[in-house]
């Protein structure tokens, strides 16, 4: 332990933080390519999906924060929007974003969250928009959404489409979303959900639960699928209810 303490401490006396997120991204988004290689995805109800873009203009992909690497590793360098926050963590995953050729709004729950809207609707109106939201970050608690997305699906009148992810074998990260990394050729799942419309004048709690109960029922169905007996990561009773 105070052999990796003194090595951050090392690190931080002799690279600026921009220096060490440039270092970092760079090695964490070259591992990301290498294993993304070995891995045996199937993409499943891809081409509704497709037929809903084509027919809407725009979507928007929503999974679990703890989820989302097969989801951006898969559609590297297809010119995909995400929403990440301004936090130092968000900083790091940023860089990794835009290294496997994603695009980015910067944003939170802060004062930078109406400059995300504003963006955000203005990405939405171009035609074969994709936005990818993980509405349980970017700090928790794990598997709760938040209502951001849905004030994006209600001003732009874009659907949302839930997404569930598996894979094995793999490991979680200890980190609070239990981060999934699936393991050199591992085979990954990622289902497509049926898309979710947000009216103006629909209850905003009733449409996150919504969205919620959907990715929990995909990631469930893609866990049974590969043979997962249980997630590693409990269903709060809110989501299974």
């Amino acid at each position: 332990m105070n052999i990796f303490k003194s090595a951050r401490g090392f690190f931080r006396r002799i690279f600026s933080h921009e220096q060490r997120v440039a270092l970092l991204s760079r090695l964490l988004s070259s591992a990301v390519m290498l294993l993304h290689r070995t891995w045996r995805v199937t993409l499943e109800n891809e081409d509704a999906v497709a037929a809903v873009l084509k027919e809407h203009g725009a979507v928007i992909l929503v999974t679990w924060h703890g989820r989302l690497l097969v989801p951006f590793a898969c559609t590297q360098n297809r010119g995909y929007y995400a929403l990440v926050s301004r936090s130092g963590d968000g900083a790091l995953l940023s860089a990794i974003f835009e290294r496997l050729g994603w695009r980015l709004i910067r944003g939170s729950s802060n004062k930078f969250a109406v400059e995300a809207l504003r963006q955000g609707r203005e990405i939405l109106s171009q035609p074969g928009t994709v936005l990818a939201f993980t509405p349980d970050g970017p700090r928790g608690p794990a598997r709760i959404a938040k209502p951001g997305m849905i004030y994006y699906a209600q001003k732009t009148g874009k659907p949302i489409i839930p997404v569930g992810v598996s894979a094995r074998p793999r490991r979680f990260l200890r980190s609070w979303d239990r981060f999934l990394i699936p393991l050199p050729f591992a085979k990954c799942l990622w289902i497509y959900g049926d898309p979710i419309y947000a009216g103006p004048k629909d209850d905003l709690a009733e449409l996150t639960e919504r969205v919620q109960t959907a990715i929990n029922r995909l990631e469930e169905e893609a866990e049974r699928r590969l043979g997962n007996k249980e997630s590693m990561i409990k269903i709060p009773k809110e989501a299974a209810a």
